[in-house]
């Protein structure tokens, strides 16, 4: 499993990804041959494969379903996104591990963190501290 199997896209945010699916697709009606597959679903997703996909088609069959454990990435849960670079822009962020480290990491927190030191500087120098 790779990281971003953990994370779909919507619209221009992230979201967590609840299951894993392993679903066999069957190359016959015979049921000889066979590949399986891996799905990572949200609550959506996971409803959709159950209810739609897996009962009206005779050449897929549910081998197994597990939740997964993505309480690492919970921050993560709709941020929106910078770039449209989706796979790279959820990799960076997993890497900072909290939201308070990736947001210290963004532009506009470095602006706002120079200008509080500026002050405080300009303030010592002035003997006002």
């Amino acid at each position: 499993m790779n990281l971003i199997d953990n994370f779909v896209a919507k619209g221009n945010k992230i979201h967590l990804n609840k299951y894993e699916f392993v679903i066999r697709h069957y190359n016959s009606i015979t049921k000889e041959d066979y590949t399986d597959k891996y799905y990572y679903v949200d609550e959506l997703g996971a409803e959709e494969l159950e209810t739609q996909l897996i009962p009206k088609h005779q050449l897929l069959e549910l081998i197994s379903k597990k939740e997964l454990d993505n309480s690492k990435y919970s921050y993560m849960e709709g941020l929106e996104f910078k770039t449209q670079n989706f796979t790279k822009e959820i990799e960076e962020i997993a890497s900072y591990g909290s939201l308070e480290a990736y947001q210290a990491s963004l532009p506009e927190f470095a602006d706002n963190y120079m200008l509080d030191l500026e002050s405080r500087v300009s303030l010592m120098e002035l003997g006002l501290n």
